[in-house]
């Protein structure tokens, strides 16, 4: 879809925009009545999966993006309730991060860098997010088949919960501790973690699919949009 950069879209300001998730067009804005279209984040799930073998056992939970309005203070409290598991963050590229407490010995902060790194090191991924319009790394994570513990905001909701196979995280109050201690306990059971690794790849794999109706789509609307916007040539004055 490199051709999309060649059509004509006028920038006459938000003419025609462009929502990330469904729940953000139909609630969100839903006071807009000129043209826009739907293209949630594209996810390729091969630009994202790792296979690490006996994942389970890794024990190791992730976060990236240590803001406060993204649960890091709430991770951090898990990491020193759950000293028998590892907690690994990972600095984002913008905000004040939370910092690690000095003492606690099961944690980890690393750079923003390359995900596939991260995913080589996760068990599970957790977004105690305020909010999220969608949560890209939640997906990329599922790639791998990692089970996700994520806050009940709308964005999440949406890009984690399957037409066909239903929820495919565990949800939790974004400010409920032992919700989230709670669920984790419950991924300490192989069956368990188990079944909501399937769901996460089951979902990574609709989503990949879902990517390319969202880009033929939004090839469409941008043709629409140059077809209807052609830019008018003005004489040279001579």
């Amino acid at each position: 879809h490199r051709q999309l950069l060649h059509h004509h879209v006028p920038d006459d300001g938000n003419n025609a925009p462009i929502w990330n998730s469904e729940w953000i067009r139909d609630g969100y804005w839903s006071h807009w009545q000129g043209p826009s279209t739907v293209c949630r984040p594209p996810l390729n799930p091969s630009e994202h999966e790792t296979h690490v073998r006996n994942r389970h056992e890794l024990r190791t939970v992730a976060l990236t993006n240590l803001l406060g309005i993204k649960g890091g203070e709430l991770f951090w409290r898990l990491a020193n309730r759950m000293p028998e598991w590892r907690f690994l963050g990972v600095e984002g590229s913008y905000g004040a991060q939370v910092p690690m407490p000095t003492d606690l010995g099961n944690g980890e902060v690393i750079p923003t860098g390359p995900m596939r790194d991260v995913w080589s090191r996760t068990s599970v991924y957790v977004q105690p997010s305020m909010y999220e319009s969608w949560g890209l790394s939640v997906v990329e994570a599922m790639c791998s088949g990692i089970p996700v513990v994520v806050a009940n905001t709308d964005g999440l909701w949406e890009s984690t919960t399957s037409p066909e196979h239903g929820r495919c995280a565990i949800y939790c109050d974004w400010d409920d501790d032992d919700a989230w201690y709670e669920a984790l306990r419950r991924l300490e059971d192989r069956d368990e973690w188990d079944h909501w690794s399937r769901l996460a790849r089951l979902r990574a794999v609709e989503l990949g699919a879902q990517t390319v109706g969202d880009l033929d789509r939004l090839d469409r609307f941008c043709r629409r949009l140059a077809e209807v916007n052609q830019p008018v040539e003005v004489p040279a004055i001579t």
